[in-house]
């Protein structure tokens, strides 16, 4: 069950793309997250981003006509609901 719904969440085709990208990941939690704040840093997820909406643009699988925005990035105060 876990490989079919990480084959339909992330497909080959998608890992084709970011294959260039990321080196193999790690194994262990503690490798696992050292990987992905090094990778955040360096703006990994930013450029598989653009890439992304580069291949999906350039198949013109993108509508722009109903893009969505999330500002909401305020921290809330202890306490408050």
């Amino acid at each position: 069950m876990g490989a079919d719904l990480s084959k339909r969440l992330v497909p080959d085709e998608l890992w084709e793309l970011a294959a260039p990208l990321p080196p193999t990941f790690g194994t262990s939690p503690a490798t696992a997250h050292r990987r992905f704040t090094v990778r955040t840093e360096a703006g990994l997820w930013r450029r598989l981003h653009r890439a992304v909406l580069d291949e999906l643009g350039a198949l013109g699988e993108v509508d722009w006509t109903s893009e969505i925005v999330d500002a909401a990035s305020v921290r809330a105060k202890r306490g408050d609901r």
